[in-house]
Order: structure tokens, then sequence, then C-alpha cells
């Protein structure tokens, strides 16, 4: 398990509170903070805030404890003081921030002094860094993220910036003045211009306003009350604003005098916000940053790519009971800080999360609900892993744990109240890339209660596999979920499993078709082959990440089958070291859920083209006896299955198109192959169950396989 980090994060939105389940970690990704409201006349500032100047402000790396103290650049202010962001610690005790990830001489904890010939590698000793780092001295920096290296070595940020692309910028909306990013709206010291001082110390619109009787005038002349309450204050002239009715609807309804960014959902209303690990430390991207441009009616779309790491995440998130007066206004981008406290939470009425959402690409999603101290205790914030492709989807709060990941130890959400709903991208070993739009959620019992939408579900397209920089076998047995043009679900896998370590694959997919990219294994002794990637429907062990296909009305007892349609059509050459094949598993008695026990009895495998120099199990030679099917003619060949366990003598019945005669393209009904397997005493039995059915290619030769493409598969079962 990977070690435990925390960040805080760049969000959008006012007093934002998001924690990541993430990975394969208990990552816990923290931010708080936004702009607070103005104090009436003698009015104490809420918690999490300070009164400087007339008005009450965050307490934030600007203010830090007291009206003016700033923090350094890496610093964050917790416990009204200036302290490192972990996972930097002051190993000196002299103020000095040492990043345990980078630093030589505390290389993963104080004092642990890296070999003058070896390099700090995000908190290891290493011979050399890894891709996408570059050597700073003995430190492995990523330079497009890091604000001490910007760019390159030595490049350090101005305080309040980040590093994007190899570039220190200010986070929207606020601008550099000098080496500080202020809000040019609200900043007293540098009201619409940088420099620009107003007398009285308020800002508003960037431009100096003066105090109302009884007060300072204040966001809609609210003092918010502690976590949670709203209180009136007193307004100066004009310092009212009022929301209007509101509603729920496709894409969500903002009310009359919400601002930008603002929508509601029946009884959760909020700011919508996106965010990514603190400082890009992985180089995660999102877009947009915040959704102050968007069309009111239109979802919420976010694209971007994933850190290589367990520890990056992408998050869209909404806050569900946040006050228009408690959004100041807007709902604009903001870096904020990790020690305030949480937006307001409120008791779900209904038993789940009911949402509508579409991906064009098929990246793993999660849907997390969380509480006002979400931020700072992992037991108050709760993941859902969404296995659909999409929506609508019904997400029951029963599911809801602590820890989505594998081997964690998952606590059960139990009816606590919540504060925000984020929909998460998880970090793997390589990059990942994502596009996903959610038109709305909402609290209710089923399905029936997710919003309508107007969007369409798009063609799915990505990549499976690639380097990996840890050394995991995750890239190599990644798997997908998509829409085919049929409508139906379908799982793609990349599935290199003859050596995961050794070698690497990587896929492209569109729909249900994909192409081999790259493939470096080789096969085994005894004609094992490298790997098999396929497209699928059915269980396939309902193992790691839980994808079954929910529409193909597996598992089924054979004999309760009608017909199979299916279809597979694919491009390439098989004498190059593989095949193309259909792989059936069959069950003797009905599957346990969530158990890898689908394919113990036994397998029917129909080739397509047979590569020459790898043949069947069972195989006796072209001389070997035939049957025509489907208006082909096959060889039979039947078999044990190989290895030592359980299933390891399973028969294996083989049907091969004879060798210089591929079959290229070919619909048919399975069950055609089924029946001739029972009714000629093949190991097969009709009260079996049928479990999975793939069609993929069975890569020996990895190199000669690349550029071969499975153009389209299908296949449902009809009872």
């Amino acid at each position: 398990m990977a070690k435990l980090h925390y960040f805080g994060v760049a969000v959008s939105a006012a007093l934002v509170v998001v924690a990541a389940c993430s990975g394969d970690s208990p990552n816990q990704i923290y931010a708080t903070g936004g702009a607070g409201a103005g104090a009436g006349a003698g009015g104490q500032c809420p918690g999490g805030q300070i009164f400087c100047g007339s008005a009450c402000v965050p307490m934030s790396v600007y203010n830090c404890g007291e009206c003016g103290v700033r923090c350094g650049v890496g610093q964050v202010c917790a416990n009204r003081t200036c302290q490192c962001r972990p996972p930097a610690q002051d190993c000196a005790g002299v103020g000095v921030c040492n990043d345990l990830f980078t630093d030589p001489a505390n290389c993963g904890s104080c004092g642990n002094a890296c070999d003058p010939n070896l390099f700090c590698s995000r908190g290891v000793c290493a011979a050399s860094c890894e891709a996408g780092f570059k050597a700073c001295g003995q430190a492995c920096i990523n330079v497009m993220a890091d604000p001490y290296n910007c760019g390159d070595c030595g490049k350090v940020c101005a305080i309040g910036q980040s590093c994007s692309a190899g570039a220190c910028t200010c986070p929207a909306p606020l601008s550099a003045c000098g080496n500080l990013c202020v809000n040019l709206n609200s900043d007293g010291a540098n009201c619409g211009t940088c420099n620009n001082v107003c007398a009285t110390g308020v800002c508003t619109a960037g431009v100096c306003t003066q105090t109302g009787a009884g007060g300072t005038l204040g966001t809609g002349g609210v003092t918010t009350a502690g976590t949670g309450g709203v209180v009136p204050g007193t307004g100066g002239a004009g310092g009212t604003a009022t929301s209007g009715a509101g509603g729920s609807g496709t894409g969500g309804v903002s009310g009359t005098g919400d601002p930008p960014g603002y929508v509601r959902y029946n009884n959760w209303f909020g700011c919508a916000w996106t965010a990514v690990e603190d400082n890009n430390l992985y180089g995660t991207t999102i877009t947009p940053q915040d959704f102050t441009a968007r069309a009111t009616g239109t979802p919420f779309c976010a694209t971007g790519t994933v850190g290589n790491d367990y520890e990056a995440v992408a998050l869209l998130g909404f806050n569900i009971q946040e006050s228009v007066q408690e959004a100041e206004g807007h709902c604009l981008y903001e870096v904020v800080e990790m020690t305030a406290s949480g937006p307001p939470s409120v008791q779900p009425t209904g038993t789940g999360v009911a949402f509508n959402f579409v991906k064009n690409i098929a990246t793993t999603l999660r849907i997390q609900i969380q509480g006002s101290d979400g931020h700072r205790d992992p037991n108050d914030r709760w993941c859902w892993n969404i296995d659909d492709p999409t929506g609508p989807v019904f997400a029951p709060y029963s599911e809801f744990v602590t820890e989505c990941w594998e081997g964690g130890t998952p606590v059960p959400y139990a009816n606590q109240p919540i504060s925000a709903v984020v929909f998460l991208v998880p970090g793997d070993p390589v990059p990942t890339q994502f596009d996903f739009c959610v038109d709305g959620f909402a609290d209710g019992n089923s399905v029936a209660d997710a919003p309508p939408t107007g969007m369409e579900q798009p063609i799915m397209k990505g990549t499976l596999g690639g380097t990996d920089a840890q050394n995991s076998v995750d890239p190599d047995f990644k798997r997908v979920k998509v829409i085919g043009d049929d409508g139906y679900e379908y799982i793609i896998q990349n599935n290199n499993w003859g050596n995961a370590r050794g070698s690497e694959q990587v896929l492209s997919y569109e729909g249900n078709s994909f192409t081999v990219v790259k493939s470096t294994g080789t096969g085994g002794g005894g004609g094992v082959p490298a790997s098999f990637p396929s497209i699928f429907i059915g269980l396939n062990g309902n193992v790691n990440d839980g994808l079954i296909t929910n529409d193909s009305n597996l598992p089924a007892q054979i004999s309760s089958i009608s017909t199979i349609p299916t279809e597979l059509n694919w491009s390439g050459n098989c004498g190059n070291g593989f095949n193309v094949s259909y792989d059936v598993w069959f069950a003797a008695s009905a599957p346990a859920p969530g158990s890898y026990d689908d394919a113990i009895s036994g397998f029917l495998m129909v080739w397509l083209c047979d590569p020459g120099d790898y043949q069947p199990i069972g195989w006796s030679g072209d001389s070997g006896p035939r049957v025509n099917i489907a208006g082909h003619d096959w060889i039979v060949s039947v078999g044990p299955r190989g290895g030592s366990g359980p299933n390891s003598g399973a028969p294996v019945i083989n049907y091969t198109a004879p060798h210089g005669s591929p079959v290229m393209s070919m619909s048919f009904d399975l069950m055609d192959f089924i029946n001739e397997a029972i009714q000629s005493n093949r190991g097969l039995q009709s009260g079996w169950y049928l479990t999975d059915v793939f069609g993929g290619i069975e890569i020996w030769n990895g190199p000669g396989a690349v550029g071969t493409s499975i153009q389209r598969f299908s296949a449902h079962v009809n009872l």
C-alpha cells in the first residue's frame, strides 16, 4: 500500500472542502477556504476568518493568524501559523521546509541522506530519475509542475503562483502584482490595478467603496456564523442580494440572482468546481478551472489527464448546501487553504444519489459524498465506483465506503450529513486521460430520480496499457467498459498476462473495437501465449475492478439460451505469431457473486485463423475431424486445460479454421457451436452455465501482432 500523503488542493468556489478516495492508497485531498462576507459594525468573524482592515477575510497564506502575516513559498497556514506543506517538514526546526520527496539530505524522512551518486526520487534514493522528472542536482523534479523549479531547475515562482506546463501563473481570478498574486476585484491594497490602495481598505468589484451606515458593505450584507450557519449582518446601502427561485432540471437550474457556476438540484444547491492534486505534483490537468462561463442548462464537463501515480486525482465537485451569500456572489476559481471550516452539510432524505453522466473516454470514474469535516477526517468521506459506462445511474448510500481501492479497509457510510458531491478520476501508474460530463444528480430512491438528460452517448475512445514507471502490473490488466454500436455494454481488456512485468502492451480502442498499438511479449514454454487482448461480455472473474456487463443476460444456463447472435471482424496477418479467436467460458454451477469461479468447468474456442507455428490444445493436425458450422469448415480438437490448478483438467473444445484459410469476418449464432459440442459429447453439458464470451487476439509474438485490429465485436445472449 502506498504511503499516506496530504495535499492542499486548488479548487473553485467559496468554502469548498474536497477529499478523494483515490487509487490504491487512502489518499486525502484537502481544500477549504473561499472569500468571506463583510462584517457588520463590531461583528465577530466566523471560524476560519480574521478581521483585516474593516472586513472579515479568510485565514490564508496572505493573512495567517494575524492580518498581513504572509507565509513563504510552499508553506500553508494551519492552526494560525505558517507551516510546511506535507510531505515537506522543517527537519532542522529553523523555519526551512525540506521536501521529503526530493531533498537528497532528507529523502523520505528527515536525516535520510542519499549517497552522492544517487538521486532522491519521490522519497526514495534511486540510481536515476523516473520518466517525466528532471535531475536538479540530486533531486528528481517535475519541472512542469514544481513551483520551486518551474520550467527549469532553480526557477522559483512568486508567492501564490503555481507552476503549470512549466510556467509560473497566478490562479484565476488573481493577478500578479510584484511577487504576489492578488485579487484586483477585492484587494484593498491593489484595487482594480496593482498598488491602488483604498483609503477605507474596502475594494468591491475593483472599485474602492465607502462603508454604509452600521458597517462595511458585505456581499449580500450577511455574515457567516460558523460552519453550517448564516445570520443576517448589518449591510451598507445597497448591500443586499437575494436569490430567486430555483429548481431541478437538465444541466441544473440557476435562480434569478444566482451567480455563474451556481446550480440547484431540488433541495441541493451550491457552486460547482474542479480540482487536482496540490501544485500539480504529478502533472494532472483539468479543464475548465471553474464554470462561470458555462451556459445555464448545459452539462458540467471536465477534460484533462491525471498524472502517473496512485495519489494523483482530478475532481469535479458540487457543494450542496451553499447559499448564494456563502458563495459571495461568484463561484470563481480560488487557491484555498486546508484549515478553514467546511461548507454547510445536510441530512440526506433519500436512499442514494441518482445521477446522469456520459464519458467520451472510458476511464475509471467514482462518485464521492463527504461531510463538512471530510477535508480533515477520513471517516467523513465515502466513495462508490461507477461501473456503468453512462447514466442514468443510482448509487445507494448503503454501498458508499471510505476506501474504494483494492486492499483497503472500507468503512460503510452510516447516513451522516453531507456537504458535497464529487465526481473523480483516480490516478494510475500511467497517465490517465479523461473526458466526461455530468448532467445532473439528486438525492433520491431509484434511478428514476436522476434528472433527465439531453446528452447523447458518444463513441468512447482511448488507450489501455503503457510504460509504467512504478513497475506494477496494473496497466497490463487494465479494463474499461464501453457502449457498443449496438447499444450493449462491452468490456475491453489489455490482458498482458504472460510476462506482465517484463513486457509492455498498449491498445487503442473506439467503441466495441480495438487495435494493438504495442506488444513486446513472447510466449512461454509449452505453447503458452504471452497475452490475450480482447473484448467480452460476462463476468471475467468479477475481480479487482468489478467490471461486468449488466445487460448481457450472463451468467445463463445453457438450456435456457435461445440464441447468441455474434459478429467478429478483424484485420491483420495471423502468420505473424498470433491468432484471432473466440474464447467462451462455462461453469458447472452458477458463479458466486464476486468470486473467480466463472471458468472452472470448460472452455470453447473458435479460431478464425491458424498461425501455423502455434496450435490449440488437443491438436492432431489438419487431418483431424472436421465439421461445417455457420458456412465454414472447422477442424475439431479437444484436450484438457493445462496447469496445476483446480480446473487444470477442464475440457477445452477448439474449432479451428484450416491453415491458410482465415475467416476475416463472421456473423453467426454462437449456439451452433455450443450445441455441436454438447451433441457430439465433447465434454460440454447443457446444464452448465455460460459465463463469458470473448473475442480477441491470442499473441505469442508481440511485435508481430502490432497493428492487428478487432474491427468490430458484438455478442448478446437471448433467453
